[in-house]
């Protein structure tokens, strides 16, 4: 059974299920910093699913929602 797409309130975005990727929460926001952009938000969170039989997986980070916008001139 496919996951619904989550929405991120505070930012009124629709994201894809939960997926991995391989790049660490530094390498993310070097880059958007490096690319000019200004980090406008950046939250952490849990995903039950990764922690498995852990009753406080949600308070383990497994999550990150980091958005960056260009500056206006």
């Amino acid at each position: 059974m496919a996951k619904e797409p989550e929405v991120v309130s505070e930012l009124g975005l629709v994201t894809p299920p939960h997926t991995s990727y391989v790049w660490n929460l530094g390498q993310v926001v070097t880059a958007m910093l490096s690319a000019g952009l200004v980090l406008t938000t950046l939250n952490e969170g849990g995903h039950a699913d990764m922690y498995a039989g852990l009753a406080a997986s949600e308070h383990l980070p497994s999550m990150y929602l980091a958005a960056a916008e260009r500056p206006t001139a």
